[in-house]
């Protein structure tokens, strides 16, 4: 099981019941795995979403550059096709 992938999903399943006032919904562990995997699907969703880093990203990580493509977005497309692989 791909860890980035379940740390997203559960982060977000909690974060969204944060804001439900009086609601009991069940914890992490309690959800059935059909609907955890509706969860890690749309956290893969929203990965690949952001696979594509901005300018500011990259001179935030690395500086301006002149080279195109910078060579960070290589860096950071591999990491996420890590990610989207699992």
């Amino acid at each position: 099981m791909n860890k980035i992938i379940e740390k997203g999903a559960k982060a977000a399943y909690e974060k969204y019941n944060e804001g439900l006032i009086g609601c009991c919904e069940p914890s992490w562990d309690e959800l059935p795995e059909d609907f955890k995997d509706r969860l890690r699907e749309t956290t893969k969703a929203f990965i690949a979403a952001i696979r594509e880093p901005t300018n500011e990203m990259v001179e935030a990580a690395f500086g301006k550059s002149d080279l195109e493509p910078h060579p960070f977005r290589t860096v950071w497309y591999d990491m996420i096709d890590v990610i989207l692989k699992e």
